[in-house]
Formats: structure tokens, sequence, C-alpha cells
């Protein structure tokens, strides 16, 4: 690689010619910087960088136009501050991880929106909390059940597309009682 990008400690990202020792680029973030990757797919059409701040904001900037032409909703990434951002190599996909949020989540760029807005593809998405209670689930046992204090997750150990994750935030703001504790210990394994 010719070109790197560094992150000063005022959050400006500053992309380096290392060939002819020349900075070409600048760009200044809200936050110190996390994570940086550049994307070198074709078909994206448009030269990428994806930082990750401090703050938990993440961009995606176009290179040629010098602006940020997508920033991650919250909702997506779940009030989370995002460790580690990376573009796959010559494919129009980036992965994101977090610490905080116990995930990591991949989105691909499509044709259908000038590759600019990326959609989620895959995620795996882990306990914020410790679970209390875990047990098999179902008639034929396939599936894992899992409560944690605010999250209660089903796990196929057949098919991954059949797992589900289950909040509890708007039972809780109820105040439901969903006696999950009270389970028959003789399913527990």
């Amino acid at each position: 690689f010719e070109i790197i990008s560094k992150d000063a400690t005022n959050g400006c990202i500053i992309c380096f010619n290392l060939k002819y020792f020349k900075s070409l680029k600048t760009f200044k973030c809200a936050s110190k910087i996390n994570s940086l990757s550049f994307s070198d797919c074709e078909s994206l059409k448009i030269p990428l960088l994806i930082s990750s701040e401090y703050n938990g904001s993440v961009n995606i900037w176009n290179l040629e136009s010098e602006f940020i032409i997508y920033t991650f909703p919250t909702s997506i990434l779940g009030n989370c501050s995002i460790d580690s951002v990376l573009f796959i190599p010559n494919e129009p996909l980036v992965i994101l991880t977090s610490n905080d949020g116990n995930f990591i989540k991949q989105f691909y760029f499509s044709e259908e929106n000038d590759f600019s807005v990326p959609k989620l593809h895959k995620e795996r998405v882990g306990f914020v909390k410790t679970p209390k209670k875990i047990r098999f689930y179902g008639p034929d046992e396939t599936h894992i059940l899992a409560i944690s204090d605010d999250q209660i997750k089903m796990v196929s150990t057949i098919k991954e597309n059949l797992s589900r994750d289950f909040s509890l935030k708007k039972l809780l703001l109820k105040n439901v009682n969903l006696n999950f504790y009270d389970f028959d210990s003789n399913y527990y394994r």
C-alpha cells in the first residue's frame, strides 16, 4: 500500500502517500478516531473510507468529494462505541465490531442506492449481561433458551436463521412480572 491514514489526537484523519512522502487529504471529525478502513472494491465505483470515533459516531467518507456520505444511526449500533471497522478486500462489505454491545455486524453496499447506504447483511449479538438461566426448549429440544436481566435469546442448534432475540425493555417499563426464574429445574441441562 502506498497510501495510509493516521488519526491525530485532535480528531483529524490524514491520508498520506508513503511513496512521495506527501499528505494527500485531511478530514475533520468530531472526536478522536477509534478505527479506520479503506475500501478497495471496484464495484463501489467511488473510493470510500470508514471511520469510527470514540464518541460512537461511524462515518463513511467519499474520498473524491471529501464529504461524509453516510453516518450510521445509533439505532443500528445500539448506542455502543464501535471498536473496529473493516472493509472486506475486493468486496462491497464492511464489518463493525463492538465490545460494549457485544456484537459483530456485516453491512453490504448495493447498486440500488448508488452504493452509498449500507444495509445490514449479517450480525452476531451476544448478551450484554450474563445469562441467569439457560435451558433446552421446544418439542424436540433443538433450541436453547437463554435469559438475562434484560434479554431473551432463543438459539437454534439446527439452523442459525431460526435463532431469535427478544427484548424485555417494553415489558420492564410496564412492570410486568414474567417469573423467568421459576422454571422447573428438571429442564436445565
